[in-house]
Parts: structure tokens; C-alpha cells; sequence
């Protein structure tokens, strides 16, 4: 999931280009804005804890990318890629 500052920075292609440079194949892209309580829904493993608010308000601040790909090295997610 490409997230609202990094898509408001212009950073998107970047993270994508870093992301398929390290062997994944992206089967789908999509342009988004979780509401709060989307958002809510999506983190509700984080709901108690403190920075639970100021998650769900800055995951619905402005749009994403939610990308669905697969490949890349045993046990290794484009999380681990992108450092995020």
C-alpha cells in the first residue's frame, strides 16, 4: 500500500519501480481514499493502542495506492523492499 504522503510527494512510481525491481510482479493497482472508518476497519489490530486515532486519521487524509502483486524471494515482502 502505497500511503497518503508518499503518494501526495509524488513518490508512487518510485516505490512501485523498487518494488518489481526486487522480483515482484504487480497483478493490480488501485487509486483510493479510506474513509475513517475503512481505515478503522483495516487497522483494527492496532485499536488499542495510543496512535490508533492518529492512524486512522492520516491512512484517510488523502488517497493510496492498494496493490496487490506476487514473486520476489522466499519469505520476503515488498514491505521488507521498501523499508516501509
Amino acid at each position: 500500500m502505497i500511503k497518503p504522503d508518499a503518494f501526495s510527494n509524488g513518490h508512487s512510481g518510485a516505490i512501485l519501480d523498487i518494488i518489481t525491481k526486487a522480483g515482484f510482479q504487480l497483478i493490480a493497482l488501485k487509486m483510493t481514499r479510506l474513509t475513517p472508518e475503512k481505515a478503522g476497519e483495516f487497522y483494527i489490530i492496532h485499536k488499542a493502542r495510543p496512535f490508533f486515532g492518529e492512524l486512522v486519521e492520516f491512512m484517510s487524509r488523502g488517497p493510496i495506492i492498494a496493490a496487490a502483486s506476487y514473486g520476489g524471494k522466499k519469505c520476503r515482502s515488498s514491505r521488507s523492499v521498501t523499508k516501509s
